[in-house]
């Protein structure tokens, strides 16, 4: 919770940044974050020049140990069980251009990771269409171990951007 009388003067904020990386491939490596019991991860891609399907991988899991649903402009959900799909699936056409993503993860040794995301994209430039919204919730089925590294998979443009916060 917020403390209105709390000044900031030190940096024991509930956030601290664990990794910000860049480029057309993003991933905190196997010495990766410190684990941490909550995560926030934002994420922003852009050019995306193809049929673009993102993934966030978890620790190198790209076993059938993920769950997620999901409903993009309030349609029906989508649900996907025992997949290799990772933490965050996007499944993008051609047409888009810009995802923007806001992750929140809870991120205990002994429990399946939950997780719960808000995006937003965009299919065409200028005032005369409206971006597109996508809902996730999600989970990693692994209880030995934090997250401590993330990769983003996926064709994306240079200018693509990651940062990952942590709190316990």
């Amino acid at each position: 919770g917020w403390d209105p009388t709390d000044t900031h003067t030190t940096a024991d904020n509930f956030w601290q940044e664990l990794y910000s990386g860049s480029g057309t491939s993003i991933d905190t490596g196997v010495a990766g974050i410190t684990a941490k019991k909550y995560l926030w991860i934002q994420i922003y891609l852009n050019g995306l020049t193809s049929a673009t399907t993102m993934k966030a991988v978890l620790n190198g899991d790209i076993g059938a140990n993920y769950a997620l649903r999901r409903s993009q402009d309030g349609a029906a959900d989508e649900t996907f069980v025992n997949n290799s799909l990772g933490l965050y699936y996007h499944g993008g056409t051609s047409s888009e251009d810009e995802l923007f993503v806001n992750m929140f993860i809870i991120n205990n040794l002994a429990n399946e990771k939950l997780a719960m995301s808000n995006s937003v994209f965009s299919t065409a430039a200028g005032a005369g269409t409206s971006p597109n919204r996508e809902e996730v919730v999600n989970k990693w089925s692994n209880t030995s171990s934090q997250i401590t590294d993330i990769e983003l998979t996926g064709t994306y443009g240079s200018n693509s951007i990651m940062k990952i916060w942590g709190s316990n």
